[in-house]
């Protein structure tokens, strides 16, 4: 009995985890962008990723201007918005490698993790608030987090029965 529920909930927490890394794939936050048509300077629409922020921050520089408008930093510097989500990407990946690679009740404290840091993440941080739909993240980290505190909870129920 004890390696159903690992199974379907390390499972589960390996959907939410997947889908909570793809959501940083997707067009998070919207903004105007200067660019050159035509020899002509225009603004225009534009949208990033939480990824295409952590990893290509220099394609997103009015974004980072942005944020240090709404936040009333003099120089905001892309490493100020950050943090939590490059770990919670870095965080996710690991988690879905150490369940399926150990398939073990205690590797869902890496779900865990990331879900809190996801929680964290959207709670406290203005700029991820700015983002269109960001509390569909925050819902799922939620469930992230009830997942893994739901499997920890009935291991240890059934350890200590034994």
């Amino acid at each position: 009995m004890l390696k159903n529920h690992v199974k379907v909930f390390n499972l589960a927490a390996i959907v939410l985890v997947v889908v909570l890394v793809a959501l940083q794939f997707v067009p998070f936050w919207s903004y105007q962008k200067e660019e050159k048509v035509d020899g002509v300077e225009t603004t225009v629409e534009a949208t990033a990723s939480i990824a295409k922020y952590v990893w290509l921050p220099f394609e997103c520089r009015e974004l980072t201007k942005d944020f240090g408008e709404a936040l009333d930093i003099a120089k905001p510097k892309v490493n100020d918005f950050i943090t939590e989500a490059a770990l919670v990407l870095v965080l996710g990946v690991v988690s879905v490698i150490m369940i399926l690679i150990f398939k073990n009740e205690w590797m869902i404290f890496f779900p865990l993790a990331t879900g809190i840091i996801g929680i964290l993440q959207f709670l406290t941080q203005k700029v991820m608030q700015m983002g269109n739909m960001w509390y569909i993240s925050l819902a799922l980290s939620v469930v992230l987090v009830a997942v893994s505190v739901t499997s920890l909870v009935m291991t240890i129920k059934k350890k200590l029965s034994k």
